[in-house]
């Protein structure tokens, strides 16, 4: 599975709030993150792909979407996730959904044959020779 760095550095850091029993109560706020020297551009840039690939989930939602002053939980999705109702959290068995992840298609992402080379419209065109 290839990501950006960032994206990988992001997920180690994630990782190094996890203390063996707080799966499902990991945070990404400017606050926490901030200890790791992460702006907050970058962290919402590469959240989403965190989730997106399935490394991580989130468990509760916060913020503005859910009208309140809490923030968002999150929970690495290849271990148990604990239960915690003061944190309306809900424990679940881990589900490794990052083995259910396969790329999209881009239109980068095009076979070429070895005596092609590409366009500026992203389609092979075969090579000049002399």
């Amino acid at each position: 599975m290839t990501m950006p760095p960032l994206a990988r550095a992001l997920y180690v850091d994630l990782r190094r709030q996890y203390r063996g029993a707080n799966n499902g109560l990991i945070d990404a706020t400017q606050t926490t993150m901030d200890r790791y020297g992460w702006p907050r551009s970058t962290v919402r840039k590469y959240l989403p792909m965190l989730i997106d690939r399935g490394l991580i989930t989130m468990t509760r939602q916060g913020g503005i979407a859910s009208m309140s002053k809490i923030c968002c939980l999150y929970a690495f999705t290849d271990l148990d996730t604990v239960t915690v109702p003061t944190k309306q959290v809900q424990g679940q068995r881990a589900s490794h959904e990052y083995r259910r992840w396969y790329p999209t298609p881009s239109k980068n992402n095009y076979a070429r044959a070895p005596d092609s080379r590409p366009a500026g419209d992203g389609t092979a065109m075969p090579r000049a020779t002399s």
